[in-house]
């Protein structure tokens, strides 16, 4: 198998946590459970925060490391 390319794996990273807290609020809505649900959509949403941080970070060190390497076109 071939690796991910770098979009899909972005992607990945931000709907994974998306497709959770819709799962969440769906079951909400399906089972009145809502102490539990509102804990594991905090969870969700702090994954998806941390995902998005991380993702940034990257494109940042990657951009960083391509004008120090590069330089001027």
């Amino acid at each position: 198998m071939r690796p991910a390319s770098r979009p899909r794996l972005v992607l990945a990273s931000l709907l994974g946590p998306v497709a959770w807290v819709l799962a969440f609020l769906l079951v909400s809505v399906l089972i009145n459970f809502t102490i539990e649900i509102e804990l594991g959509l905090l969870v969700t949403v702090a994954s998806l925060v941390v995902a998005a941080l991380v993702l940034a970070l990257l494109r940042h060190g990657r951009d960083s490391e391509e004008r120090r390497y590069v330089g001027p076109a």
